[in-house]
């Protein structure tokens, strides 16, 4: 080492002896080979011990160099870890600003239904947050939640919907009829289609006819009672709208009335009286034979004769009945049909307000289903997003790898001094 260089780089003893021999031969030349020999070899020693002293010296400043970028390298480690805890305490803190922020998003959802146990998941899952949770793993429970209410309200929408249509037909329908009721001069009693062709081919043929109901009116002294079952008997015996024809001819599709008038017993002229159109052409002699024709309460009379009694039974030949009763009186007299089409008239247009107010109601309906159905939509893309607590984790990963970088080169370093 450099002290037993030193050492041997002295030459104290050497020259004590030098000096002593030098001394006893002043009186004679001295031989200086000697002292110069060991002056070359001090000079030598020292030279070296000069070299090694020089690389001690660079060994001692690479090592303090070393040394110091060591200590650089340390303060740059602390700073980065110091970093990194800051980093971490921020994200700790955005976690649970942001699990706040949820739980004000669920708040502000109310149509939303999330159980207890979600919150807690989303806490977990929150702890764990790209380390290895993603965030999309924390959002998934509110978006099937939300996307379980959407199928519900499209099927609630469809459901509307098709409830809208049927209203939409049921309008239509009753549109349609109360047109029809409006166009009406005088309400009918139903008929086939045919038996209705029928009558518009004599129409276009130009001959006068009329259904019974049409050529009569109640006389003043029949009550509305009795009224009511003399109409229900006609009704139910087919004779309210047979035909009255101005000639005997033969039929097709439907009923004629012939006349065969009885004398000295009552029948239906008691009862009713003709009361045909302005326009009509047919006789009211040919009327008042038909209601002449049908007996009232005929007792051992000729069964083949159409008969009916004030209690609304009725005879034809073998056939017998009693009528179902009616409500009102509709179609005999002009002011019977007449009450009886305005009723109807009135009855339609009431049904159609009330679809009318029910498809409004169904229209608000289904609007609001559709706005929460977008509205869903546009609460779930108001989900609390995590592009802050991104660049938290970003960050700390930086400084993760600054500090791994500034460890591996503390350990080169280390490395390097020893």
């Amino acid at each position: 080492d450099l002290m037993n260089d030193a050492e041997s780089a002295s030459f104290t003893d050497s020259h004590e002896l030098s000096e002593q021999d030098f001394k006893r031969h002043l009186q004679t030349d001295f031989n200086f080979r000697l002292w110069k020999k060991e002056a070359g070899s001090h000079l030598t020693n020292l030279e070296e011990v000069a070299e090694k002293l020089r690389i001690f010296e660079g060994l001692k400043e690479k090592y303090q160099e070393k040394s110091r970028q060591q200590a650089v390298e340390n303060k740059k480690l602390d700073d980065v870890l110091n970093q990194e805890r800051e980093w971490t305490r921020l994200l700790e803190e955005d976690k649970a600003q942001k699990l706040d922020e949820i739980h004000a998003w669920v708040r502000d959802t109310p149509w939303l239904d999330i159980p207890e146990e979600v919150f807690q998941e989303t806490s977990r899952s929150l702890h764990s947050l790209y380390e290895p949770t993603p965030y999309d793993r924390v959002k998934e429970p509110y978006r099937k939640a939300v996307f379980h209410y959407e199928q519900e309200e499209r099927k609630k929408l469809s459901h509307l919907t098709f409830e809208l249509n049927q209203l939409d037909e049921y309008l239509t329908e009753n549109k349609t009829e109360l047109k029809e009721w409006k166009q009406k001069k005088d309400p009918e009693p139903d008929a086939d289609p045919l038996t209705k062709e029928a009558r518009q081919i004599l129409s276009e043929k130009g001959i006068a006819h009329t259904p019974l109901y049409a050529a009569v009116e109640f006389r003043e002294h029949v009550d509305e009672a009795l009224r009511k079952r003399i109409e229900a008997a006609l009704i139910d015996s087919g004779m309210l709208n047979a035909l009255l024809v101005e000639k005997d001819m033969s039929v097709e599709h439907d009923k004629i009335l012939t006349p065969a008038p009885n004398m000295m017993t009552y029948t239906l002229a008691d009862y009713l009286k003709p009361d045909l159109a302005e326009n009509n052409k047919l006789p009211d002699g040919l009327v008042d034979d038909i209601l002449r024709s049908i007996l009232v309460d005929a007792h051992g009379g000729d069964e083949s004769q159409f008969s009916i009694n004030e209690q609304g039974n009725y005879q034809l030949g073998l056939l017998k009945g009693h009528a179902i009763p009616v409500d009102r009186v509709k179609y005999i007299g002009r002011n019977a049909r007449k009450r009886y089409r305005e009723e109807q008239i009135l009855r339609i247009q009431e049904e159609i307000d009330t679809l009318e107010t029910e498809k409004n109601a169904l229209q608000d309906n289904i609007e609001q289903t559709e706005k929460a159905i977008t509205e869903a939509g546009i609460r779930l893309d108001a989900f609390p997003a995590d592009a802050d607590l991104q660049e938290s984790f970003r960050q700390i990963t930086n400084v993760r790898l600054k500090a791994k970088h500034h460890q591996e080169q503390m350990e080169n370093l280390s490395a390097q001094i020893k």
